[in-house]
C-alpha cells in the first residue's frame, strides 16, 4: 500500500501499474523485509528506474542500498556484541543463550548480559519458543537478511535465496487460487485420477508404493517428481505435495520422508514445506515457533494444509502412531 500511495504522490501510473500486475512479488518481498517502511521507500526508488527480474534481484538492490548504514550501526556495537549478534544473524533461527554459547565459545555469564545489553539497544528481541523456551533473534529482520547476504557463509547466502524463489512462487500461486475463487480440496481428490499432470502421475504411483510399504520405491519416485523440469509448489502442484505429504505421514513414512528430504536437500531448496511436514509428521505445530519468522509464516500455512487433508483420511488406513499429546506416550490402535 505504501508502495502505491508514493506511486500516486509522484505521478507514477507506470509503477502502480506494475505492482497491481505481480502482487506475489510484493508480498514476497513485505514477507522478507518484515514491512520495513524504508525498504518500501528504497524499493520505490528501484522500480522507478525500472524493474529487475525477480525478487531476489529486488533484495539485492535493497540491501545494496542500506549496506553503509547497516555497516555503520553493526560496527558501532562493542566487540562481543558484535560477537553475540553476528552468531545470531547467521543462525537466523531464534537461539537460546546456551544455543549461542555454544555457537560463540563464550560462557553463558558472559552471553547473557551481552543479549540483555542488545536487547536495550533495540538490535535483538526475546521471543517464545517451543516447549517454553526463551529465545532471541534480530529485531529488524531486514538487518538479518543484509547480515546473510554480506556477511554469512555462502550456504545462508544460498539458504536465503532459495526461499526467496519458494517465496515468490509460494505467494504467486495464492493470488491465483485467489482469483479463481479457490479450489475445493475434497472435490480435487476426488478426481486426482484425471488428466494427470507429470507430478501428478510421480505422486500418484509413490503413494501406491507407499500404501504396498515399499519406501524404497516410493521415494524414488517422489524424486522423480522433484526433479521435474522447473518444478516449483505453484498451483496445481502445491495442492498435490501436500496432499502426498498428508498421506505419507498417515502411512507412517513421514520420518523416512523426512530424511529423504534433507538428503537431497530440501530442507534448504523448500524449507517451509520441510518445516510444515516435520512439525506434522511430531504432531507439534509449535515447533514452528522455532524457525526464522521469514520461514515460519509459510510453513504454518502448509502446515494447515497438510493437517486438513490428514484429518479427511479414514481411520482404517491409519498406520501413524497415535500421538495424545507433545511428549506424552506414543500408541498405536
Amino acid at each position: 500500500e505504501l508502495l502505491v500511495e508514493l506511486a500516486k504522490m509522484q505521478g507514477r501510473g507506470d509503477i502502480a501499474t506494475r505492482i497491481a500486475a505481480q502482487p506475489g512479488r510484493l508480498q514476497t518481498l513485505h514477507l522478507l523485509t518484515g514491512g520495513n517502511p524504508r525498504a518500501a521507500v528504497l524499493l520505490f526508488h528501484l522500480y522507478a528506474e525500472g524493474l529487475s527480474s525477480n525478487v531476489y534481484a529486488d533484495l539485492e538492490g535493497v540491501l545494496d542500498l542500506v549496506t553503509p548504514l547497516y555497516k555503520a550501526r553493526f560496527e558501532e556495537l562493542a566487540p562481543q556484541m558484535q560477537v553475540v549478534a553476528a552468531a545470531l544473524a547467521e543462525e537466523w533461527d531464534p537461539c537460546t543463550a546456551r544455543q549461542l554459547a555454544d555457537l560463540t565459545s563464550l560462557p553463558i555469564t558472559q552471553i547473557s548480559p551481552q543479549l540483555h545489553r542488545l536487547e536495550k539497544l533495540g538490535f535483538i528481541e526475546s521471543v517464545a519458543l517451543a516447549r517454553g523456551d526463551q529465545g532471541w533473534q534480530i529485531a529488524e529482520r531486514l538487518f538479518n537478511l543484509w547480515f546473510l547476504m554480506r556477511l554469512a557463509s555462502r550456504r545462508q547466502a544460498r539458504s536465503l535465496e532459495l526461499l526467496t524463489f519458494f517465496l515468490e512462487s509460494w505467494f504467486s500461486s495464492e493470488e491465483e487460487v485467489a482469483n479463481q475463487g479457490g479450489t475445493d480440496l475434497a472435490a480435487w481428490d476426488q478426481n486426482a485420477a484425471v488428466d494427470l499432470s507429470p507430478v501428478e502421475a510421480d505422486l500418484q504411483q509413490a503413494l501406491c508404493m507407499a500404501q504396498k510399504a515399499n519406501w524404497g520405491e516410493a521415494q524414488t519416485l517422489l524424486g522423480s517428481a522433484l526433479d521435474l523440469p522447473a518444478q516449483n509448489f505453484t498451483r496445481p502442484s502445491l495442492d498435490d505435495w501436500m496432499r502426498a505429504s498428508a498421506v505419507l505421514i498417515h502411512l507412517g513414512f513421514g520420518t523416512r520422508m523426512l530424511e529423504f528430504l534433507e538428503q537431497r536437500g530440501e530442507n534448504l531448496r523448500r524449507r517451509p514445506w520441510f518445516e510444515a511436514v516435520r512439525a506434522s509428521e511430531a504432531n507439534q505445530p509449535e515447533l514452528l515457533k522455532n524457525v526464522a519468522p521469514e520461514v515460519r509464516l509459510p510453513a504454518e500455512q502448509l502446515l494447515t494444509q497438510i493437517q486438513q487433508r490428514l484429518a479427511r483420511l479414514p481411520e482404517a488406513t491409519r498406520k501413524r502412531p497415535v500421538i495424545s499429546k507433545p511428549g506424552g506416550r506414543r500408541k498405536r490402535k
